[in-house]
């Protein structure tokens, strides 16, 4: 039975380090994409850059907690790491909900506020990206004014034209981005849970290599 305890023990700890050292790595990569977005020029203006680092550094914070408070099986750090993990599963579980039922009047309601709130040059980014002009209206006729700035984009010179963005990111890159976010985001909020359980029944078991008689 002891060796059961200790067996479990120690099953427990290491996985919670495995988890928190999996959870460094991916902050770390979130953080150091500031890089690859100032190479990037088409990248380089977009607006959620500074929030996808923002969220690697704290990530990485809660990394750093969670493998503090499983090397040490220290309380209060144990304590504040399931609490926060908490918030953030909570947090994610309800934007995978969203991003997988979003409808179609919601889709375009959120994609032209979005682009409202984009700059000319992230603007522009979008175009020469997708190949696209414009959010509603493409281009159709060169003898068309080229208020969009697409007189530079490859489909300008098809006799086609150009579709607009919103098209294009209504029916392909919208669509894999909600599926692809609600995924991966039930997936990492289900593994969360599982880690919150485990922490909190890590945090309340007994050490098997100390004194028994002691608790903290």
């Amino acid at each position: 039975m002891m060796h059961l305890k200790c067996y479990t023990f120690h099953c427990l700890k290491r996985f919670l380090i495995g988890f928190n050292g999996l959870l460094l790595l991916f902050g770390l990569l979130l953080a150091t994409l500031h890089v690859y977005f100032t190479v990037n020029k088409v990248l380089k203006s977009w607006p959620i850059n500074g929030g996808i680092i923002g969220i690697g550094v704290i990530l990485i914070l809660l990394a750093f907690c969670g493998l503090q408070g499983s090397a040490k099986q220290h309380q209060i750090t144990l304590f504040f790491y399931i609490i926060i993990l908490g918030l953030i599963c909570l947090i994610m579980f309800a934007f995978s909900i969203i991003a997988l039922s979003v409808n179609k009047s919601q889709k375009h309601s959120v994609l032209t506020h979005g682009w409202s709130q984009l700059s000319n040059f992230t603007k522009s980014d979008i175009q020469k990206l997708g190949n696209c002009c414009g959010f509603y209206e493409g281009v159709h006729n060169k003898t068309v004014i080229d208020d969009a700035g697409c007189s530079d984009l490859k489909c300008y010179q098809d006799i086609s034209g150009c579709l607009s963005c919103l098209s294009l990111i209504e029916n392909d890159w919208f669509i894999t981005f909600c599926l692809s976010i609600g995924g991966v985001g039930l997936f990492v909020s289900l593994l969360m849970s599982i880690t919150i359980f485990l922490s909190w029944k890590y945090r309340n078991m007994k050490n098997p290599s100390k004194n028994p008689r002691t608790f903290f």
